[in-house]
């Protein structure tokens, strides 16, 4: 799923890089065997999914994404736990920048439409 997620990256294909990307953390979620896990990322996934989609919608900030990706992949093959917490860490802190970022510009922009 990862080659054909940076296929769709190559492309610019991003619905088909967006629903393979969720079909890998749907993939890691199910492979933990891990009830509470799996609920928790469901919910918490339901209420970003838009917002998660439209963060790679910046050519530099999908770039990004996929370079954190390859190196989760390197880890893994690596078995290397301490570099996988690191990159998945990057990884988080990224996403939720970007996500802060849109909800902020969300907010600015209701507030202006309000005034106007």
């Amino acid at each position: 799923m990862h080659y054909e997620m940076l296929a769709a990256y190559t492309r610019g294909d991003l619905p088909t890089y967006y629903r393979l990307n969720a079909a890998i953390h749907n993939a890691i979620n199910m492979a933990a065997k891990n009830p509470v896990l799996t609920l928790t990322y469901s919910q918490v996934n339901a209420r970003l999914q838009a917002l998660r989609f439209k963060s790679n919608q910046d050519g530099e900030k999908w770039k990004a994404a996929v370079k954190e990706h390859e190196q989760m992949i390197s880890a893994l093959t690596a078995r290397d736990a301490v570099a996988m917490r690191a990159v998945l860490m990057s990884h988080l802190v990224n996403k939720r920048d970007v996500v802060i970022d849109q909800l902020r510009a969300t907010a600015t922009t209701t507030t202006a439409n309000r005034k106007a």
